[in-house]
């Protein structure tokens, strides 16, 4: 998140008090985006088909296809261990016929039947889509133990 990104475009409105007496800065801004929609979404890519060994990694600033078309920009990528799988971040838009951005929700990401692609060095690779962090598993070890070094 940055200075141009707003809690409800990254499924973080549950942290802001918007029923707080006191006004916040930004407070009207956030209620207005609110009532109005918003019109980019920060999403997680989990990359589907990557040959960790052989393929391309992504480095940010992939382009993301929903459905084929045009909808966005990776901002950055990593290794997730505890999923064994590449991960993107980034946002992503639905643009109408004109090239102007629609408004978005979490529905046309993840109950519309998107399809989500991204081209890693002009190869696209599916990629399953997630709008909340995925759920860590517990630690495999029960055995280990950190101590202190004397």
């Amino acid at each position: 998140m940055d200075v141009h990104t707003t809690p409800l475009e990254c499924n973080r409105d549950f942290r802001v008090k918007f029923e707080m007496a006191a006004d916040f800065i930004g407070k009207e801004a956030l209620l207005k985006q609110k009532s109005q929609g918003i019109k980019r979404k920060f999403i997680q890519l989990f990359i589907q088909g990557h040959d960790l060994e052989t393929d391309p990694w992504p480095w940010g600033s992939e382009p993301i296809y929903m459905n084929g078309k045009f909808a966005g920009m990776t901002t950055s990528s990593t290794y997730g261990y505890s999923v064994d799988k590449l991960i993107c971040l980034g946002f992503v838009q639905d643009f109408d016929n004109s090239g102007q951005a629609k408004y978005i929700t979490n529905d046309t990401i993840m109950k519309g039947g998107a399809q989500f692609e991204v081209d890693i060095a002009g190869k696209w690779y599916g990629a399953r889509v997630g709008i909340l962090p995925p759920k860590i598993p517990p630690a495999v070890s029960d055995s280990y133990r950190p101590s202190t070094v004397h």
